[in-house]
């Protein structure tokens, strides 16, 4: 497992070595991306995003400048910053510069932090004054909060995370302390990205199925050795497949007549379709073979679990590409009654015959709740409006309603 450390070279620098002493460094390996200021954060992220599986940022204003720069398609995770970075620049400031403690200007760090801090070591906090993190934009604003403190004799030095917040401010000659975080931090923050790292990667491991069938416009009417036609199709289809599989690493198997299964891990698949944002082989079949299909996928961590997920999926699917059984029983959408017994055709497809049983074997029952219509025999489909579309019979078939249609 590979985990990305983003920030600046001194604070790579260190977590580089202190993750080279822990027990668990030999499961790991650390990708160092040192910044010279906080704009190249994303910038040098994007450099090794495809080499590692897991990105520690230094700090959370690296983390969050990240993040408004662009997606992270890794999982991530910051170094957090606590009073206990806080002990440590007091006391260096106490001994190398004199500062008062009492009279100081702080950033970054939560209000709560440094009210503990200062209650442990017994220093009043009225002379303190703070400026919390919250977002990219409240950073922009230490420096010259810091300098206005110093200039009016309000404070004796300025404490900060950002180092190039300290580097103007040494500049400009105001007394200047950088906090940095302890070791023990920095090594709770490498387990941190170990184990988001172990999880991504198990997470990826899940086996996925795709089931893609052809939709039911595209099927032919009839399937048997003698339809060419129906045979030239499952290759194209196949063909198709293969090669978007090819790239995923999955393997392509006929699942029945109408149907193909995709075998696959959840990383591979989330890789080609791009977060599972664009639907798989869709475009590809519609260019190549130039038939519709349905799509379903589904994850499980066994392939069992995600086969049934694909079929419920799929079924979804389906319901999307058009109206439900019901819908269409309750419409009459193929081979609609119009008899004489029935009063001719009807001002919609809602509303009933006059009579509940017609000459053409029509009779009344209740679907989900409403009124529908369903043939007790085969009507006479001579008299559909979709007929003449040479879609009725089909359609009656995939239903699987007996006899034949007389047309």
């Amino acid at each position: 497992m590979a985990i990305g450390v983003v920030g600046p070279s001194d604070l790579v620098e260190e977590i580089m070595m202190i993750g080279a002493d822990l027990p668990g460094a030999a499961d790991w390996r650390l990708v160092g991306a040192p910044h010279a200021g906080e704009h190249e954060t994303y910038e040098k992220f994007s450099r090794i995003a495809d080499s590692i599986d897991v990105v520690l940022f230094t700090g959370p204003l690296q983390h969050d400048l990240a993040r408004q720069a662009g997606e992270l398609p890794v999982p991530a995770t910051h170094v957090p910053m606590s009073g206990a970075s806080l002990y440590a620049s007091l006391l260096r400031g106490v001994l190398t510069q004199g500062i008062d403690p009492a009279r100081v200007s702080i950033d970054s760090l939560p209000a709560a932090d440094v009210d503990e801090a200062y209650g442990e070591i017994g220093v009043s906090t009225e002379g303190v004054h703070l400026s919390e993190y919250d977002q990219p934009e409240s950073a922009r604003g230490f420096a010259a909060f810091h300098e206005q403190l110093y200039r009016q004799g309000t404070t004796t030095a300025a404490l900060t995370t950002i180092r190039s917040v300290a580097g103007k401010l040494a500049a400009e000659g105001v007394p200047v302390l950088r906090m940095l975080p302890t070791s023990h931090t920095l090594r709770l923050a490498l387990n941190t990205a170990a184990l988001l790292g172990t999880g991504s990667r198990l997470e990826e491991s899940q086996i996925a199925i795709v089931v893609v069938e052809l939709a039911a416009s595209a099927r032919p009417t009839y399937s048997g050795p003698g339809n060419y036609w129906q045979q030239e199709l499952k290759l194209s289809l196949h063909q198709s497949l293969l090669a978007d599989a090819r790239l995923m690493g999955a393997t392509v198997t006929a699942r029945d007549e109408n149907s193909y299964v995709v075998t696959a891990t959840v990383g591979a698949l989330a890789q080609a379709t791009d977060g599972f944002r664009v639907a798989p082989f869709m475009d590809r079949i519609r260019a190549d073979a130039g038939v519709a299909v349905e799509v379903g996928i589904g994850l499980g961590t066994t392939a069992r679990d995600a086969d049934s997920n694909a079929m419920v999926a799929v079924e979804k699917a389906r319901g999307w590409a058009r109206p439900p059984p019901t819908w269409w029983a309750a419409t009459g959408w193929c081979c609609r009654c119009r008899c004489a017994s029935a009063g001719g055709s009807r001002a919609s497809p809602w509303s009933p015959p006059r009579r509940p049983n017609c000459s053409n074997g029509w009779s009344r029952r209740w679907v989900t709740g409403r009124s529908s219509w369903t043939p007790r025999r085969w009507p006479r489909c001579w008299r559909s409006r979709l007929a003449a579309r040479a879609g009725c019979c089909r359609a009656w078939r995939r239903r699987g309603w007996p006899g034949r249609c007389p047309r």
